[in-house]
This record gives C-alpha cells, structure tokens and sequence, in this order.
C-alpha cells in the first residue's frame, strides 16, 4: 500500500474516526500525513488512548519506506471490502470489551453482596 493511499480508518470505532476526519478538516488523510502526527497530539483527540495509537503506529510504520514495487496494489473494490471488515472487527471487539466491562461490574456486585450476606449471616450465628 502506497503512502499516498487514504488511512484505512474504518478500522477502527466510530469516535476515532471523526477524530481523524476533524483533524484532517473532513478529508481522509494518507498513511504518511498521519503518520508524521506526534503521539502527544494524538493522545488528545477524543477516542484516542494508548492501544489505538498503537495500532494506528503499527499501520502507519514504515509505509513511507515501502518501494512501489514492493507495495501491492489493491483494487478500489477489495480495498474497500477490507477495510469494511476491518471496521466490523473494530466494531465487534469494542462491543465485546463493553461487554467485558459490564460483565465485571456485575461479578463485582454480585461478590460484594455475596460477602456483605456472608458477614451479615455469621455475625448471627
């Protein structure tokens, strides 16, 4: 993939995509413009947190450097297909770590009370 072909945002959430396109004035930026960003500028932008700066910094790395030779050259349909996939992986595993997230607050209730009615219980015992 060339330098000059559009980041393939849609591989990630929602949010980190306006982000993008709003430091970008709307447009999609390339792989190299993104890629000359500092991270401490990326780390303000609303989505952003170290993992997905790592993973933009492990699509941007060395794409500049890539020879034209060596860089395949994908048709507008199949680069749009994977990054349409991509998006949906992107999708599924923030769900997935929302669900996460939600299934550990509920073992965390669900122990306290169960510790809570422990305690209650051999108090009156």
């Amino acid at each position: 993939m060339q330098p000059d072909v559009p980041f393939p945002i849609a591989r990630f959430n929602q949010r980190v995509q306006e982000s993008i396109l709003e430091e970008f004035g709307g447009r999609c930026p390339s792989a190299s413009e993104l890629a000359q960003i500092p991270d401490s500028r990326l780390l303000k932008l609303p989505g952003f947190g170290p993992k997905t700066l790592r993973r933009i910094r492990s699509l941007t790395q060395g794409w500049s450097k890539i020879p034209e030779i060596a860089a395949p050259r994908f048709s507008t349909r199949l680069q749009s297909e994977l990054d349409h996939l991509e998006g949906e992986i992107g999708v599924l595993q923030d769900e997935f770590h929302r669900r996460q997230m939600e299934l550990r607050c509920k073992l965390d209730l669900l122990t306290s009370q169960f510790l809570s009615q422990h305690f209650s219980f051999k108090d009156k015992a």
